[in-house]
């Protein structure tokens, strides 16, 4: 499952100051097209370009598109569902990588 397009620049972990875990677990996910931090994350950490949409792989029903083929015409929401379920290990550990990040940055 990948938007084969930014393979080489997204999927990656990055910092910055408004996320901590002093209300939460301290991880975000990024979305550009859907917030004014994710979109200024994603032109400073070069995952898209000023001149470059952000990726959308949602439709107007608000289903998964076939760019992100293992979900695709699944409701977003549900989806998020499944993939928290099945990776609560891969979310601590990413938890704990962010964590040791933030903390030395």
């Amino acid at each position: 499952m990948a938007l084969v397009q930014y393979e080489d620049r997204a999927f990656r972990v990055l910092v910055d100051t408004y996320v901590t875990d002093k209300d939460g677990t301290g991880i975000v996910h990024q979305a550009p097209g859907f917030g004014e931090d994710d979109h200024r994350i994603a032109l400073a950490y070069d995952v898209i370009g000023e001149d470059e949409m952000p990726p959308c792989p949602i439709d107007d029903a608000g289903r998964f598109t076939s760019e992100v083929s293992d979900f695709a015409g699944q409701y977003v929401k549900v989806s998020l569902l499944y993939d928290i379920a099945d990776d609560v290990h891969g979310l601590i550990q990413l938890a704990l990588i962010t964590r040791t990040l933030t903390r030395k940055s």
